[in-house]
């Protein structure tokens, strides 16, 4: 129970953390397969992530990171900038 609860707050609690780090977490969440314990807060990173999706230039791996995983879960991301 207590990491389930270290997740969340790495998830919600850091929400002046780079994008580039929220984005390669939730990646490991999903990749592990218990991404479904944190939806709500995985829900919350990325809309904040979303809003904030053209103030950012990232190398090749995080642009096709994000727009992976914003597609993924619903988000209309535009295939060019």
């Amino acid at each position: 129970m207590q990491l389930k609860q270290e997740t969340k707050s790495e998830l919600l609690g850091k929400k002046d953390r780079p994008v580039v780090e929220q984005l390669d977490f939730i990646d490991v969440l999903e990749r592990l397969g218990i991404a479904y314990h944190f939806e709500n807060e995985t829900e919350e990173a990325l809309q904040r992530i979303y809003e904030a999706y053209n103030d950012q230039d990232y190398d090749l791996h995080h642009t096709s990171l994000q727009f992976r995983i914003l597609r993924q879960h619903g988000y209309p991301v535009p295939c060019g900038k």
